[in-house]
Parts: C-alpha cells; sequence; structure tokens
C-alpha cells in the first residue's frame, strides 16, 4: 500500500467519494452465452430455483436496486439467476455495483442477444413464468 495526497485520489475517482481509498480494477462485462445454452430444466442441481429475465433496464440506479434485491432472495447460493438483454440494458458500471450494495460483483449475470427466443427455449425446457 502507498500513500497519496488527496488531490490524486479525488482526480483517480473523479471527484466522487472515495473515503481515503480508491482501487483499480478490470473492465467488467456480463457473461454473454447463446439463448439456447443458457436454461437447464427447472429440477436440474445445477440450474437457479428463479430466473428473473430484465429487459429494457437502462436506468442503472434500478438495475443496481434489482440485483441487490435478487441477491438477497438467493443468497450466494444462486438459488435465484438474472438474465439480461445484452443489447438494451444498462452496463455494468461503478453507479450499478454502488446500488447493488456490490451484489454486481457476486451474481452470476448472464447477457442473452434475443430476449424472446432465449424465454421461449426457456419454456421449451420446463421453466414457467409470468411478464409484466
Amino acid at each position: 500500500m502507498c500513500t497519496i495526497d488527496k488531490g490524486t485520489l479525488n482526480s483517480m475517482s473523479n471527484n466522487r467519494p472515495h473515503q481515503g481509498f480508491v482501487l483499480r480494477t478490470r473492465m467488467f462485462d456480463f457473461q454473454a452465452i447463446p439463448e439456447g445454452q443458457v436454461f437447464s430444466p427447472p429440477d436440474s442441481s445445477a440450474s437457479p430455483k428463479l430466473w428473473i429475465a430484465l429487459d429494457s433496464v437502462v436506468d442503472p440506479q434500478n438495475f443496481g436496486a434489482i440485483l441487490r434485491s435478487a441477491y438477497f432472495l438467493g443468497g450466494n447460493d444462486a438459488e435465484v439467476g438474472v438474465m439480461v438483454c445484452g443489447k438494451n440494458s444498462a452496463p455494468p458500471s461503478p453507479v450499478v455495483s454502488a446500488a447493488s450494495s456490490g451484489a454486481l460483483e457476486l451474481m452470476d449475470i448472464v447477457s442473452v442477444g434475443n430476449m424472446p427466443k432465449a424465454l421461449s427455449l426457456a419454456s421449451e425446457v420446463g421453466w414457467q413464468g409470468e411478464i409484466e
């Protein structure tokens, strides 16, 4: 660990609150999976008990809040899976991470290119759902 003056920390954090610490990390991205490979049958041990499919959630604060709630519901046992549409979803960002209280880094979030196709394939392997 090294000591750096406050001005440098402010610059490194784009003048966001840093409480005296800044961590450099690599770029974070969702795991892109072809629609046909996302879903295992619901009774499979490799499958989450619940999938949350998010389409057009572009506000990073809302996206982070949903992730935080999903993590709370399923814990880190991967009981809740989150699937987003890569084309029209808020990208992973520091704002999403902060709003999710770190759940963004702890959950496996998959990205699909075509949400209706992915949900249709989920239905074919036995998943049931509600669209709201």
